[in-house]
């Protein structure tokens, strides 16, 4: 048995079976002639298989795809991250912050209960009485003097006083006015001149000054009448028992002699006038 097959229909070069006339052998790749021949070929002797080919690298070109985009950007992760370092920041400045805070409270606290503490140890200061309105006035005489040798009183003035004639130690102020005679004038030996010395007594200290006036003031002696004396009778009619009061020492030239006045601090007009050496009270003409 014998059939006839074109000759273009095999590869002539490892003899594979064909499907085209043109091209190349998808088993060798060897190029085809394209040409078209008879040939007869009996099947009953067996075709001589052609001997394997190791398959051969294929010279086509690769097709060049495009690169695969890229996977797209979480754009909510970048806007997140910049706002939780912010907080995460806040965060810890406030956590810091805050035990600062108690530090500081606790130091505080600290020191305050010692403070307590070294309070509570020490000994109540004992309040010391104030001294008395004459003891004062002879520490102003004796500065006085050192003024001037002959230097007399003019006038004293203390305020606020309390009820019982005693200074109050945390506001009372007193204020001596001294002069001395003025050697070249006519003037009686009991008129000052035209300098004055004044001293100043109060809780902040001892002041002194020398001031002008005109000459002429009278020089009153020391007093018999206590001034203690002086300031509980004085306010005995019209002014309130427990009242503090001004008391001033000065020469009177209506009834022409020393005088104690003791006024309301807060009414100049309500006041009573005692005799310096007697402490009887006195009636203004």
């Amino acid at each position: 048995m014998s059939m006839t097959m074109r000759s273009g229909m095999i590869c002539q070069r490892c003899g594979a079976a064909l499907t085209s006339l043109a091209g190349r052998c998808p088993n060798c790749d060897a190029a085809q002639s394209g040409s078209e021949e008879i040939t007869k070929i009996d099947l009953d002797m067996p075709t001589p298989l052609p001997s394997p080919q190791p398959p051969r690298a294929s010279t086509r070109p690769r097709s060049m795809r495009a690169p695969a985009p890229p996977p797209p950007k979480n754009t909510r992760l970048w806007i997140l991250a910049p706002l939780l370092i912010v907080l995460g920041t806040v965060v810890t400045i406030a956590v810091l912050r805050s035990n600062q805070m108690a530090r500081e409270e606790a130091a505080q606290q600290l020191a305050l209960e010692e403070l307590h503490r070294a309070q509570a140890a020490e000994p109540t200061p004992v309040r010391q009485a104030a001294p008395s309105l004459m003891s004062l006035w002879a520490e102003a005489s004796k500065l006085a003097a050192g003024w001037n040798r002959n230097a007399m009183l003019i006038q004293m003035r203390a305020q606020p006083l309390l009820p019982s004639g005693a200074l109050d130690p945390s506001g009372s102020s007193v204020r001596f006015e001294f002069g001395a005679p003025a050697p070249d004038t006519n003037e009686p030996m009991s008129h000052s001149g035209r300098d004055h010395f004044v001293v100043t007594i109060d809780k902040a200290g001892t002041q002194s000054v020398v001031t002008h006036a005109a000459p002429g003031a009278t020089m009153v002696p020391e007093p018999q009448c206590p001034a203690e004396k002086a300031v509980r009778i004085g306010p005995a009619v019209g002014f309130d028992p427990k009242q503090s009061r001004t008391l001033s020492y000065l020469w009177n030239a209506a009834v022409d002699r020393s005088t104690w006045v003791v006024s309301d601090p807060g009414d100049a007009k309500r006041k009573r006038t005692l005799d310096g050496s007697t402490c009887a009270i006195i009636v203004a003409p």
